[in-house]
C-alpha cells in the first residue's frame, strides 16, 4: 500500500483533512495517494514518517518512506503490466504504410502518435494510463497530442523497465 495513504488510513484522516493540517490542496494528497508525483512533497513526507512511527517499533526516516513510496509506485506498475498483459510498443512496416496514406512522407514516422494508439488500445484515455502507470499526466499527454515530439524521461524510464519499448521505437523524433 502507498505509505502516505496508510498513514492517512492509520490517523483516521479524510484527505481534505489531511490536505488542510498540512497546508497543500487536496488534490495534491489525492494524485500522491495515485502515485503519480515523482519527488512527493517535504511536509507530507514528514508528517507519513511520524505517523508511521507511531505504530511501529522500527524507527523509519522520511527517506526510507519515500523509498517506500518508489517502491509501491514500481509494484502498481509492474501489477498493471501483468494485469493488462500489455505488450511493446513497436514500429512495423503498416505504421509507415498508414503514415503515407495520409499524406506524410515515408521517411518519418510519427512515434508520439503511434505510443497514443498503443495506449488507446489498453486504456480508455491518457489520464487513466497515467494513473495506472504512477506517472504525472501534463508531460505524457503533452507528448501523446505532439506538443512535444521528445518522449519525456520519467515515461521513457518506466517504459524501458518495464520492457514495454519495442523493436524500432525511438523516443525522440527528431
Amino acid at each position: 500500500m502507498n505509505p502516505v495513504a496508510f498513514a492517512r488510513y492509520l490517523a483516521g484522516l479524510s484527505t481534505t483533512k489531511l490536505a488542510k493540517e498540512l497546508k497543500v490542496s487536496k488534490q495534491y494528497i489525492s494524485r500522491l495517494e495515485q502515485g503519480i508525483y515523482d519527488k512527493p512533497n517535504k511536509t507530507v513526507m514528514d508528517w507519513a514518517t511520524v505517523e508511521l512511527n507511531k505504530h511501529y517499533s522500527q524507527e523509519l526516516t522520511p527517506v526510507t518512506v519515500e523509498n517506500l513510496y518508489r517502491s509501491w509506485q514500481w509494484q502498481q506498475r509492474e501489477s498493471t503490466k501483468d494485469s493488462r498483459n500489455l505488450k511493446p510498443v513497436v514500429i512495423t512496416k503498416y505504421d509507415r504504410v498508414s503514415q503515407a496514406a495520409r499524406n506524410q512522407s515515408d521517411s518519418v514516422i510519427y512515434y508520439h502518435q503511434i505510443f497514443g494508439q498503443w495506449v488507446g488500445s489498453y486504456w480508455d484515455s491518457v489520464h487513466s494510463f497515467c494513473v495506472s502507470m504512477c506517472l504525472h499526466p501534463s508531460p505524457v499527454a503533452e507528448y501523446v497530442e505532439g506538443r512535444s515530439l521528445t518522449m519525456p524521461n520519467k515515461l521513457v524510464e518506466v517504459l524501458t523497465r518495464l520492457e514495454l519499448l519495442g523493436e524500432g521505437f525511438k523516443t525522440n523524433e527528431r
